[in-house]
C-alpha cells in the first residue's frame, strides 16, 4: 500500500515539475498514521476535482510567470456575463466540428506518412537487392574469369608439352622420313628399270609381282603417313602460337580460340586425301602404270592394285 502511494505522489509532483525529497516522502508513508494522514489528504485534494491536468498546470505557470494569473484574480468577475446554454452548446458543436477536421486531417496525414514511409521502405529494399544482385554478378564475373584464366594457363602449358613432345617426334623422325624417300626414289628407279622384265613374267599368281605392290603400297602408306604426321605438327605450333599470343593479352577472345580450333580440325580432316593424291600422282600411279603397260595382261591386274592403293580405309589402316 505504501509503495502504491509513494508511486502515485511522486508521478503527480513530477508531471507538474514540483520539487520533492523522495526520501521523506518514503519515511512519512513507512509510518502508519502519516501513511493514512497523507492518503486522506490525496483523496480530498489530489483528485480529479481539485487537482490541476498537465496542460492546467502548464497554462497557470505560464500565466504566473507572466504576471497575467495575478491580474485576473485581481478584476471582479461578477460583471462578466457567462454564457447560456446554446451559446455553450454552439460552443461545443463548433468544438467537435473542429475536432472532426482535426482528426480527419490527422488521419490524412497519417496516411500520407504510411505511404511515404511505405515508399521509402520500397526504395530501401530495392537499392539493397540491387545492390546484393550487383555484388552477387560482380562476384560471379571474378569467378569465371578465374575460371577461364586458369583453363587458358592449362590449355597453354599442356598445348606447350605436345608441342614440344611433337618437336622431338619430327626432329626423331626427320632423318628417318629423309632416309626412307631416298629409298623409296632408289626403289622405285630400280623398279621402273625392271618394269618391262617384270611385265613379260606378270601373272595373277606370282608371288614376285604380288611382294613389289606389297612393297609400293607400303612405301606409299609410309610415306603418306610421314607427310600427314609432318603437316599436323606444324599446324599444331602454329595454333599454340595463336593461343600463347591470345592468353597473354588483357581480354581473351575466347570466340577466335574456339574458331582458330575448329579451323585446325577442319583441315586435320583434308591433310589425308591431299598427301594420299600427291603420293599416288607422283609414285603409286606411275609405277603400276609402268607394270602394266609392259605387258597388256598385267593391265587389269595393275587397275586392281591401284584401285585397292587407292582406297582411304586402306591407306588410314596402314598409316
Amino acid at each position: 500500500m505504501a509503495n502504491i502511494l509513494f508511486d502515485d505522489l511522486t508521478k503527480i509532483l513530477r508531471d507538474r515539475d514540483i520539487p520533492f525529497d523522495r526520501d521523506a516522502i518514503r519515511s512519512a508513508l513507512n509510518d502508519p498514521e502519516s501513511q493514512t494522514a497523507i492518503r486522506e489528504w490525496m483523496e480530498e485534494y489530489l483528485g480529479p476535482d481539485t487537482l490541476l491536468t498537465k496542460d492546467e498546470a502548464a497554462l497557470y505557470a505560464t500565466l504566473s510567470k507572466s504576471g497575467e494569473a495575478e491580474r485576473l484574480a485581481a478584476q471582479d468577475l461578477s460583471s462578466i456575463q457567462g454564457l447560456n446554454d446554446t451559446e455553450i452548446q454552439d460552443a461545443i458543436e463548433e468544438l467537435k466540428r473542429s475536432t472532426a477536421a482535426i482528426e480527419k486531417q490527422s488521419e490524412a496525414l497519417k496516411s500520407q506518412q504510411n505511404a511515404m514511409s511505405a515508399l521509402v521502405k520500397n526504395e530501401k529494399r530495392t537499392r539493397q537487392s540491387r545492390t546484393q544482385t550487383s555484388n552477387s554478378q560482380l562476384k560471379k564475373w571474378n569467378a569465371q574469369k578465374g575460371h577461364v584464366s586458369k583453363a587458358i594457363e592449362e590449355l597453354s602449358q599442356s598445348l606447350a608439352y605436345q608441342s614440344a613432345d611433337l618437336e622431338q617426334q619430327r626432329k626423331a623422325s626427320e632423318a628417318s622420313v629423309k632416309q626412307t624417300v631416298d629409298d623409296i626414289l632408289r626403289s622405285d628407279d630400280k623398279l621402273l628399270a625392271s618394269l618391262q622384265k617384270l611385265a613379260s613374267d606378270l601373272d595373277p599368281i606370282q608371288s614376285d609381282d604380288d611382294k613389289a605392290i606389297s612393297r609400293i603400297k607400303d612405301l606409299c602408306a609410309r610415306l603418306i603417313k610421314h607427310t600427314v604426321e609432318g603437316i599436323r605438327t606444324k599446324l599444331d605450333r602454329i595454333y599454340l602460337h595463336a593461343l600463347q599470343n591470345s592468353a597473354r593479352s588483357e581480354e581473351p577472345d575466347s570466340q577466335e580460340t574456339t574458331d582458330l580450333q575448329e579451323e585446325l580440325e577442319s583441315l586435320y580432316s583434308e591433310i589425308l586425301p591431299v598427301a594420299q593424291m600427291s603420293a599416288e600422282q607422283q609414285f603409286l600411279q606411275p609405277a603400276l602404270k609402268a607394270i602394266a603397260a609392259a605387258d597388256g595382261q598385267g593391265q587389269e591386274r595393275a587397275a586392281i592394285a591401284v584401285e585397292y592403293v587407292c582406297r582411304p580405309s586402306n591407306i588410314s589402316t596402314q598409316s
